[in-house]
């Protein structure tokens, strides 16, 4: 009922998106292309559909023998704003830097990050420093940079297919044209080359510091869950399949502190 009570929102954002994917289709603005090969990882939907995991898993299958470097947007939080470069050995904070910048620095610990929202500052300072390759974490809908290729994450079970706020999607479904490839763990992108991933739960860390436990620690034990990622309802399931029994829940907006 909501989705539907929020359609007419959704309607003038199609527009705008609309107005703004034409002018570059037109040719009014031209994308902004760079000597550097460019490797795109986005999505259609608003957040927690495992991209971020699978830039890390990319990143480490191209950094082999390779120079390369991730943008990141790090959104909320002081460094989303322009670009700037963030080398291997720069030391980090989620507070300043981003929960997900952060992320990508704990799982790809010898690779260059670029932060900030300004995507073709990103590309330029990748070309500055002659990577081999510059990885976008997000940034699909961002079309003033040219990509080498772009590939999207792609949840093939979503049911409500509508755009913001009525639905999850930043742009309509069709706009996987534009993708050279995709990566799905819940079925074939339609009309695209797809390889698939799964999640897998390797272990629990407390927080005060210890020995990572097994996910098998959790069976039967009353916990009190907390989270702030955009689909907090595979969490919890996970939890569940894990055994524990959840006495309370904590849902906080996206990437909340």
């Amino acid at each position: 009922m909501l989705s539907t009570a929020l359609l007419p929102l959704s309607w003038l954002y199609c527009a705008g998106w609309g107005a703004y994917a034409a002018v570059y289709l037109l040719g009014l603005k031209r994308r902004r292309k760079f000597a550097v090969p460019i490797l795109g990882i986005g999505n259609l939907e608003v957040g927690g559909t495992g991209k971020t995991p699978v830039t890390i898993a990319v990143a480490k299958l191209l950094s082999e023998g390779r120079k390369i470097a991730v943008s990141a947007s790090a959104h909320g939080s002081p460094s989303s704003h322009d670009a700037r470069l963030v080398r291997a050995d720069d030391a980090m904070n989620a507070r300043e830097h981003g929960d997900e910048p952060c992320l990508l620095r704990k799982q790809l610990p010898g690779v260059d990050l670029i932060l900030g929202r300004n995507r073709v500052r990103a590309a330029q300072i990748a070309e500055g420093e002659e990577y081999d390759l510059l990885i976008l974490d997000d940034g699909f809908q961002h079309l003033p940079l040219a990509r080498t290729l772009d590939t999207v994450v792609w949840s093939g079970d979503t049911k409500n297919r509508r755009l913001l706020p009525a639905g999850p999607f930043r742009e309509p479904a069709r706009g996987i044209g534009r993708a050279s490839g995709a990566f799905s763990e819940s079925g074939d992108a339609p009309g695209k080359r797809t390889f698939g991933f799964s999640r897998e739960y390797v272990g629990l860390r407390p927080l005060c510091g210890g020995e990572v436990l097994p996910v098998s620690f959790l069976s039967g034990k009353p916990v009190n869950a907390a989270c702030a990622i955009a689909r907090p309802q595979a969490f919890l399931g996970a939890l569940r399949d894990f055994g524990a029994v959840i006495s309370r829940t904590e849902l906080l907006p996206d990437h909340s502190e």
